[in-house]
């Protein structure tokens, strides 16, 4: 099999950069304008997730499988909300909040939650995060 020359191994690095990759995480789920939250699948159940909205600490980041299907503050139809209509919502705050102020463990938390409130998460795990 005939090497690949120098310029040509540049070239495939550059298509399939892997860090790239890596870094280019999606959003899982969605919600709509009107505040519905539509989850995605997860390794271990389903949750809205967003990876930018993480990363730039602008709204909301990640939404558990048990919650609620609608953001309150979103919402705009006519039907009185119950609190069991209502999705708990979290942000990238929230994630540092319940680390303790430690932004890596918050990060590491956000990685980790795909289905599961992330202070039940937290709490289970607590022993495993930096001091």
């Amino acid at each position: 099999m005939e090497e690949l020359k120098s310029n040509e191994v540049n070239e495939v690095e550059k298509k399939c950069n892997l860090s790239e990759v890596v870094n280019q995480k999606k959003t899982i789920g969605r919600i709509s304008e009107d505040g519905y939250v539509e989850r995605g699948r997860t390794d271990e159940g389903y949750a809205f997730k967003d990876y930018a909205a993480y990363d730039s600490g602008i709204g909301i980041c990640y939404v558990p499988e048990l919650c609620g299907n609608i953001v309150k503050d979103m919402y705009k139809g006519d039907k009185e909300l119950t609190v069991g209509d209502c999705a708990r919502v979290y942000t990238k705050k929230d994630f540092i909040d319940i680390a303790k102020g430690n932004e890596k463990n918050a990060r590491t938390l956000f990685e980790l939650v795909d289905w599961v409130v992330p202070s039940r998460l937290y709490h289970e795990m607590e022993a495993d995060f930096e001091k």
